[in-house]
């Protein structure tokens, strides 16, 4: 039985992520985007935090981003972990807000949310190829055949939840996978200028992957213009002091 951990005002730890991408998804409000956050940040779980942030740059963001967010991001992350060493906290404090600020208000898409769906949900169920296999797949392990075949056939959400399961089991590491998508010269996979501070590996090949085989449909997808809300600096020390 999994032992529930709760945050400083006693919402379970594992729901808030859950909020967090929710609200952001959502776009009602700004305010509620950083009482989530913060919940979770000032209950002891900073970088924690942080990877949730790049989480959802990555599933909404990163295909629209033109205006170098993720720039914006590693920079300002970089001063944030400079201020946490140190032991500046309103520094670091103030940090956090203008990366959730510059995030909230972003132009979005859904695209590499809907395909990385499959990976978060219990249902993991991948289209089984029968028949007689092309005689180019002998020249890979069996492993690799249902991935490079699913690549072949543009089933995106097989290649997604194949690649989670090789690097899961820990058969292959993200480095093995590029090369092997490389080698088979099926597609031209460019690596994007990743964060360096995210260390979901996966998250990145699937966007690198999904970029390179559907760059076109995301002009098809829903995209949101958020009116920005006036941000009060009273909210920080509110959250402080909660």
């Amino acid at each position: 039985m999994n032992k529930i951990t709760f945050t400083r005002l006693l919402y379970p730890k594992n729901g808030i992520r859950s909020s967090i991408r929710s609200v952001f998804e959502k776009k009602n409000s700004y305010e509620e985007f950083v009482f989530w956050c913060c919940e979770l940040y000032y209950s002891g779980y900073e970088e924690y935090t942080f990877q949730i942030i790049f989480e959802i740059y990555y599933d909404y963001v990163f295909i629209e981003d033109d205006n170098n967010i993720n720039e914006f991001i590693e920079i300002n992350y970089e001063k944030w972990m400079k201020s946490y060493k140190s032991e500046k906290l309103k520094t670091k404090d103030n940090i956090l807000i203008k990366i959730l600020e510059k995030l909230y208000f972003s132009k979005y898409n859904l695209l590499v949310h809907n395909y990385m769906k499959c990976i978060r949900s219990n249902e993991k169920k991948l289209t089984i190829y029968r028949g007689k296999k092309q005689d180019w797949l002998n020249d890979y392990k069996k492993e690799e055949r249902t991935l490079l075949y699913s690549l072949h056939k543009l089933n995106l959400k097989n290649i997604i939840i194949i690649s989670y399961n090789l690097l899961n089991n820990k058969k292959y590491t993200i480095d093995d996978i590029y090369k092997l998508i490389d080698k088979s010269n099926i597609i031209k996979i460019e690596k994007a200028k990743h964060l360096s501070c995210y260390t979901n590996n996966h998250h990145k090949l699937a966007y690198d992957i999904l970029k390179s085989l559907v760059i076109n449909e995301k002009k098809d997808l829903l995209k949101k213009k958020v009116k920005k809300e006036i941000f009060k600096k009273k909210i920080m020390a509110k959250k402080k002091k909660e």
